[in-house]
C-alpha cells in the first residue's frame, strides 16, 4: 500500500502518516487486490485503508468478518458507500 509495516509475534506497526497528510502530499494509499489471510481484522482494516487510496481496493476474503462483526459491512455501508 505504500507504507512500512512490520509484523512480529501477534503486533502489526504500520508507519505512516494522516489521510489529511497524505492528500496534501498526494501520498495516497495503493489501491490494489490485497489478501486478509481469512483475518477479520485484515479483512476490516483493509476496508478503513481504502478511504485514503488512490484506487479501489479489492480483498480477496471479506466473509471472514463475520467472527467478530457479522453486520460490519451493513454498518460500513451506512456511512460509506461501496463502490
Amino acid at each position: 500500500m505504500g507504507v512500512a509495516a512490520y509484523a512480529e509475534g501477534d503486533l502489526l506497526t504500520v508507519e505512516g502518516h494522516s489521510l489529511e497528510n497524505r492528500i496534501l502530499k498526494g501520498a495516497l494509499l495503493k489501491g490494489g487486490e490485497y489478501t486478509s489471510y481469512h483475518d477479520h481484522r485484515m479483512a476490516m482494516a483493509l476496508t478503513v485503508a481504502s478511504l485514503g487510496a488512490d484506487d479501489p481496493i479489492v480483498i480477496d476474503d471479506t466473509a471472514c468478518v463475520a467472527k467478530s462483526f457479522p453486520g460490519f459491512f451493513d454498518t460500513w455501508r451506512q456511512g460509506f458507500p461501496l463502490h
